[in-house]
């Protein structure tokens, strides 16, 4: 559900507007992707990087994920 129909379909019930909801998203994200843009990844031996990108809307999201000799994957990192 987006949070334009969030407020109609929820809030008298929750009592959350939504430009609460919003906030929070994007607090949330912000958290998220800073957790992930300062992981330590000197312990993987990374053999290749796939890096792909998406756009939703205005938003332009890339994605960095290594392969290890094993075949594991470890995502390195993405930006919005």
């Amino acid at each position: 559900m987006s949070t334009r129909k969030y407020e109609t379909a929820l809030a008298d019930q929750a009592g959350i507007g939504k430009s609460e909801v919003s906030r929070e998203t994007i607090e949330a994200e912000t958290r998220v992707l800073r957790e992930l843009a300062e992981r330590d990844l000197s312990d993987l031996e990374v053999l290749v990087v796939y890096l792909d990108g998406i756009q939703f809307g205005q938003y332009h999201v890339l994605e960095a994920v290594g392969v290890d000799a094993n075949g594991r994957k470890a995502r390195a990192g993405a930006v919005r």
